[in-house]
Protein backbone atom coordinates (compact mmCIF):
# COMPACT_ATOMS: atom_id res chain seq x y z
CA UNK A 1 0.00 0.00 0.00
CA UNK A 2 1.28 3.28 -1.13
CA UNK A 3 0.93 6.12 1.33
CA UNK A 4 1.45 9.90 0.28
CA UNK A 5 3.38 10.29 3.94
CA UNK A 6 5.89 8.10 3.34
CA UNK A 7 6.88 9.10 -0.14
CA UNK A 8 6.92 12.78 1.39
CA UNK A 9 9.30 11.59 4.17
CA UNK A 10 11.86 9.48 2.09
CA UNK A 11 12.34 13.07 -0.27
CA UNK A 12 13.38 14.58 3.06
CA UNK A 13 15.48 12.19 4.62
CA UNK A 14 16.93 10.07 2.31
CA UNK A 15 18.41 13.02 -0.40
CA UNK A 16 20.84 15.26 1.03
CA UNK A 17 23.09 18.32 -0.66
CA UNK A 18 25.46 19.74 1.13
CA UNK A 19 26.80 22.97 0.05
CA UNK A 20 29.83 24.77 1.14
CA UNK A 21 31.26 28.37 -0.17
CA UNK A 22 34.08 30.18 0.89
CA UNK A 23 35.73 33.66 -0.17
CA UNK A 24 38.36 35.68 0.09
CA UNK A 25 38.17 39.23 -0.67
CA UNK A 26 41.54 41.64 -0.44
CA UNK A 27 42.84 44.58 -1.50
CA UNK A 28 46.42 46.47 -0.68
CA UNK A 29 46.69 50.09 -1.84
CA UNK A 30 50.09 51.42 -1.16
CA UNK A 31 51.84 54.74 -2.26
CA UNK A 32 55.48 56.28 -2.12
CA UNK A 33 56.18 59.28 -2.77
CA UNK A 34 59.38 59.40 -5.17
CA UNK A 35 59.88 63.66 -4.44
CA UNK A 36 58.31 65.76 -3.64
CA UNK A 37 55.20 67.03 -5.78
CA UNK A 38 55.40 63.39 -7.60
CA UNK A 39 53.60 60.51 -6.18
CA UNK A 40 53.36 56.90 -7.17
CA UNK A 41 50.56 54.93 -6.19
CA UNK A 42 49.90 50.93 -6.71
CA UNK A 43 47.18 48.74 -6.38
CA UNK A 44 46.30 44.88 -6.35
CA UNK A 45 43.08 43.36 -4.98
CA UNK A 46 41.86 39.62 -5.48
CA UNK A 47 38.69 37.57 -4.91
CA UNK A 48 39.04 33.85 -4.50
CA UNK A 49 35.96 31.81 -4.48
CA UNK A 50 36.00 27.91 -3.87
CA UNK A 51 32.37 26.25 -3.59
CA UNK A 52 32.05 22.55 -2.71
CA UNK A 53 28.61 20.84 -3.46
CA UNK A 54 27.80 17.16 -2.04
CA UNK A 55 24.49 14.96 -3.45
CA UNK A 56 23.58 12.04 -1.45
CA UNK A 57 20.81 9.99 -2.00
CA UNK A 58 20.43 6.70 -0.69
CA UNK A 59 19.49 3.38 -2.08
CA UNK A 60 15.81 2.73 -2.21
CA UNK A 61 16.46 -1.51 -2.35
CA UNK A 62 18.38 -3.27 0.09
CA UNK A 63 21.66 -4.72 -1.02
CA UNK A 64 20.69 -7.98 -0.62
CA UNK A 65 17.41 -7.80 -2.63
CA UNK A 66 18.85 -6.02 -5.90
CA UNK A 67 21.11 -3.66 -7.41
CA UNK A 68 21.56 -0.77 -5.21
CA UNK A 69 20.05 2.71 -6.77
CA UNK A 70 21.54 5.08 -4.32
CA UNK A 71 24.14 7.88 -5.72
CA UNK A 72 26.82 9.71 -4.54
CA UNK A 73 28.31 13.09 -6.46
CA UNK A 74 30.64 15.63 -5.51
CA UNK A 75 31.30 19.57 -7.73
CA UNK A 76 34.28 21.83 -6.28
CA UNK A 77 34.51 24.95 -8.30
CA UNK A 78 37.14 27.45 -7.95
CA UNK A 79 36.93 30.94 -8.95
CA UNK A 80 39.60 33.68 -9.05
CA UNK A 81 40.54 37.32 -10.15
CA UNK A 82 42.89 39.56 -9.80
CA UNK A 83 43.09 43.11 -10.62
CA UNK A 84 45.76 45.59 -10.69
CA UNK A 85 47.12 49.25 -11.63
CA UNK A 86 49.50 51.83 -10.87
CA UNK A 87 49.49 55.88 -11.39
CA UNK A 88 51.42 58.90 -10.85
CA UNK A 89 50.10 62.03 -9.81
CA UNK A 90 52.70 65.37 -10.13
CA UNK A 91 51.24 67.96 -7.61
CA UNK A 92 52.43 71.29 -8.66
CA UNK A 93 53.21 73.60 -5.51
CA UNK A 94 50.75 76.79 -5.57
CA UNK A 95 52.61 79.99 -5.71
Amino acid sequence: MYHLNDEYLWNIYAKEQLETSNRLIARVAPSWQIIDGLILKGSIATDYTTEKIENKESSVQSYLVSNPSGSYSLKNRRYQTITWGCNVKLRQKPY
